[in-house]
């Protein structure tokens, strides 16, 4: 992964200005792709019971500032729509709209 960043600003070091021409909209491209990435997962650990430990981990002590905690009550939301609903809501519809 560390190779794929070298990759990337060796790219934006050598079309700087077309980058900087459209800065605003890769950023918001790779936040648009990172916000669908996420809401799959987020579907995945609501809809499962079984985690890894270091999944259990993040849903017990998420971090405050970075995300974590706003995706942790998004997690235990769709998990309490699934319980009230025996599993019968779309998850990623619902986490969509969270």
């Amino acid at each position: 992964m560390e190779k794929r960043l070298e990759l990337f600003r060796g790219i934006i070091n050598k079309h700087r200005r077309s980058y900087e021409k459209y800065v605003t909209e890769a950023v918001l491209g790779v936040e648009q792709t990172s916000i669908s990435r996420l809401l799959g997962w987020e579907s995945e650990i609501a809809e499962h019971a079984d985690h890894s430990d270091k999944t259990d981990h993040f849903l017990q002590h998420p971090s405050y500032g970075d995300g974590e905690m706003a995706a942790a009550v998004r997690i235990a939301a769709a998990k309490a729509v699934l319980a009230e609903n025996n599993g019968s809501v779309f998850v990623e519809e619902f986490l969509g709209k969270a």
